[in-house]
């Protein structure tokens, strides 16, 4: 298998992955992770563009009570360390996030012997 094989099939299997979850990743988000594991754009870079994209055209797969400890006041936001505080944002950039780091993770895996033994 070729690089470029193998660096499509670990992006559609980390979109794979992130729509079981609800969410859509999109051509241009596929592309944008491509660069980054090809070293053409930074992990930063990647999330400016993803920020700037901004929302998700689907829901949370979970609700939250927006008079929960963890979400911004007066909304239904998760705090969390981007301070993005639109959930469709958040849910957005998150669905980025993971398939670049999903993607990533197929590509250079860690090595190791993950068994039960070792947690």
């Amino acid at each position: 298998m070729s690089h470029e094989e193998s660096l499509n099939r670990s992006i559609a299997n980390a979109a794979a992955s992130v729509a079981m979850e609800g969410f859509c990743i999109d051509e241009e988000c596929k592309d944008w992770c491509r660069m980054v594991l090809l070293n053409k754009i930074t992990k930063e870079e990647y999330l400016s563009l993803l920020l700037k994209k901004g929302r998700s055209n689907t829901l949370m797969s979970y609700s939250i009570d927006s008079i929960t400890a963890d979400c911004y006041p007066g909304t239904t936001c998760l705090i969390n360390k981007l301070g993005i505080r639109d959930d469709k944002q958040l849910a957005f950039v998150e669905a980025g996030i993971t398939l670049m780091k999903d993607s990533e993770l197929s590509e250079h895996p860690i090595l190791g012997n993950y068994d039960f033994a070792h947690y």
